[in-house]
């Protein structure tokens, strides 16, 4: 698949053979609008993309939380002032940190996951309030 800028879809603009391409899969994307996005399978992309991975393997959970505060900033670029290498490297994004100042990726985890939780009972719930009534 393609990844390049845009909100939607996760940034993925269509799928195309990746032979001359470099290929990337676990990784956060943030394109030229600070959209940022979690890709876990093989993706490539244009050059208004920057691709985060790491060597050591990082779960999708701490991938999604890192995102969602990369997201945070995004109204401070746009068309005029675009995302590029160097804005990321002055980028600060605030992550929570254990005793050593690494950051704990335990926290970031466990946040999402319970988000998650929470956000799957709540569609139980209303899956079982409209199959009661019917399906209306």
């Amino acid at each position: 698949m393609l990844v390049t800028a845009g909100e939607y879809n996760k940034g993925v603009n269509e799928y195309i053979s990746n032979e001359n391409q470099k290929v990337f899969s676990n990784a956060i994307t943030i394109d030229m609008f600070c959209n940022s996005f979690v890709h876990i399978d093989e993706f490539c992309c244009d050059d208004n993309v920057l691709v985060l991975s790491s060597n050591s393997p990082i779960s999708k959970e701490a991938m999604i939380f890192i995102s969602a505060v990369i997201n945070q900033d995004k109204e401070k670029w746009g068309y005029e002032k675009q995302y590029r290498q160097n804005s990321l490297e002055k980028h600060k994004i605030l992550l929570p940190v254990d005793k050593f100042g690494n950051p704990n990726f335990e926290i970031m985890e466990n946040f999402i996951k319970e988000i998650e939780k929470n956000h799957t009972a709540k569609l139980l719930a209303y899956y079982r309030h409209i199959t009661a009534m019917g399906g209306e």
